[in-house]
């Protein structure tokens, strides 16, 4: 699968089978579109892709028919460059920089499968330049393994000094807030889940060393159960789970993970 450019200048969508044959193709009727980046999501194999039309970079979102499930237009929240964005669980991080006379940004969105813009932030920012300048120059992004990005960039903020140029790194979490990522730590010689929340919310993560069957279960401080979050066979690795569908009333929670390898409990706080 892969885009190519038509004239004047629109993007096209093609689906090439193992043997060679069209599968399908999808043009866009919008002229002096850029390709940026496309990458195929880890979570339910839809292919996501950024282009740019003169400042504003667009995501795009296609299943495997090549339906268009952001639109024809897409959503205004694309990445910068190639490297420029992170697959989430539930979506992706894309960064774009903002430049102007005075100073550089680096902003980070969070959008989520449906499109939606979940959060943004400026996770980096430049100095006062001459000009404006490249402070951030062809920003690389990664996941951090916990719902967040770990961005790159070359910065030149000490170039005007004649100290040169520096590369910098910046993490943003799961949240928009920036610096360290979730606390998950695997104990040695402890080979069992992990389990924790992330504050007031609704929502709760999960570390597997190995894959296998898993159950979720959420109690209240007397010890009665109130739901199965889930359950069945999970993957190893990080896994970040919601429940705000059982609309529970604000306090303390007791979260409980069951696994082959053992079994772990959290306090989690809700607040309405």
């Amino acid at each position: 699968m892969y885009f190519t450019l038509g004239s004047p200048n629109h993007m096209d969508l093609i689906r090439v089978n193992g043997q060679g044959q069209l599968q399908w193709q999808w043009y866009s009727s919008y002229d002096n579109h850029g390709f940026m980046a496309m990458m195929r999501h880890p979570s339910d194999g839809t292919i996501w892709a950024s282009v740019y039309t003169g400042e504003t970079s667009y995501l795009y979102k296609f299943d495997i028919q090549g339906h268009a499930l952001f639109g024809n237009n897409g959503v205004p929240y694309g990445a910068g460059s190639y490297n420029s964005w992170a697959p989430t669980t539930d979506g992706v991080i894309t960064l774009q920089v903002h430049e102007n006379n005075v100073e550089t940004r680096m902003q980070a969105r969070r959008v989520s499968a449906t499109g939606t813009l979940v959060w943004q932030s400026y996770a980096a920012l430049g100095g006062i330049t001459p000009g404006g300048g490249q402070i951030f120059n062809a920003p690389v992004g990664a996941p951090d393994g916990a719902d967040g990005i770990v961005l790159a960039f070359e910065d030149c903020r000490f170039e005007v000094s004649g100290n040169g140029v520096d590369i910098s790194a910046q993490r943003v979490r799961w949240n928009g807030e920036l610096g360290n990522p979730l606390p998950y730590i695997k104990p040695a010689p402890y080979q069992g889940p992990v389990l924790w929340s992330s504050g007031a919310s609704s929502r709760i993560s999960f570390f597997l060393v190995q894959a296998g069957e898993i159950k979720l279960e959420l109690f209240d401080l007397l010890g009665r159960k109130i739901a199965t979050v889930q359950e069945g066979y999970q993957g190893a690795g990080i896994h970040t789970v919601r429940f705000d569908h059982l609309a529970l009333p604000s306090g303390i929670y007791l979260a409980r993970l069951s696994t082959p390898q053992g079994r772990q409990v959290s306090k989690l706080m809700i607040t309405r």
